[in-house]
């Protein structure tokens, strides 16, 4: 069986002094990151949270599952931090 190491992303409503955003939990890692999330680009959190982690990481996304509370995406690179 192939194994894969899992980003947990949740969505994170607006506050009175933010705006929505979108945590990414790096399961394997233990490391989170909190990216914002805009209403005008019109993309799903995991979109966005998969772009992020690909543009910005360079960690290629390759899965994806829904949870109760969010999203799991999956990806086969286990040495790129999400974290510098």
């Amino acid at each position: 069986m192939k194994n894969y190491r899992a980003f947990d992303v949740k969505y994170i409503g607006p506050t009175d002094t933010k705006g929505a955003r979108i945590r990414i939990h790096d399961t394997r890692h233990d490391k989170r990151i909190i990216i914002d999330f805009d209403y005008e680009e019109n993309n799903g959190i995991y979109t966005t949270a998969a772009d992020h982690l690909t543009k910005f990481r360079s960690i290629p996304i390759i899965g994806l599952s829904e949870t109760n509370h969010g999203y799991l995406l999956f990806t086969d690179n286990f040495d790129t931090m999400i974290k510098e």
